[in-house]
């Protein structure tokens, strides 16, 4: 976010490779729209990710699944509120889809397709909650998943 888009020799500077490493695999993301140029020698993300979203949104069962109750969930709270549809990703929290009421002033700082910490706030929490002993263990350490577990044990 903080730079959309770059040089080929600023990718080859970030990813410690040579340049001419860098440039075959700009020519190759260029060839499946994955990057584009976005103003002379600068690329930026390309339109393939526009297309995966799309084609993510069409099919992803989560979030087919999802879409209603999040617009139940918030038509029954009844006040202003934004519901989340979040997902474990990796070692972070992703919220995949949300829906707003329409007196909502607000806006989550669970934002779509943003990856979140794994142990801060209460949607990650929620999932943390859910996840088999072992798992929970494997993501956050051994040591640290009792603790975790006494605080978690609430939210079931």
């Amino acid at each position: 976010e903080a730079l959309p888009t770059w040089t080929v020799a600023e990718m080859a500077d970030a990813l410690g490779v040579p340049p001419s490493t860098a440039y075959r695999t700009v020519r190759d993301l260029l060839a499946e729209g994955l990057v584009e140029m976005s103003s002379e020698a600068r690329y930026r993300l390309g339109p393939a990710f526009i297309e995966f979203d799309r084609l993510t949104r069409l099919t992803d069962p989560l979030l087919i699944a999802g879409q209603d109750l999040l617009r139940d969930v918030v038509k029954e709270a009844g006040i202003p509120c934004v519901a989340l549809l979040s997902c474990l990703y990796g070692r972070e929290v992703m919220c995949i889809a949300d829906q707003a009421s329409p007196d909502a002033h607000f806006l989550p700082s669970y934002e779509r397709g943003r990856p979140m910490p794994l142990t801060q706030g209460a949607t990650s929490k929620a999932i943390l909650a859910r996840l088999p002993a072992k798992k929970l263990a494997k993501l956050v350490g051994a040591d640290q998943a009792d603790a975790l577990r006494d605080e978690l044990v609430a939210l079931k």
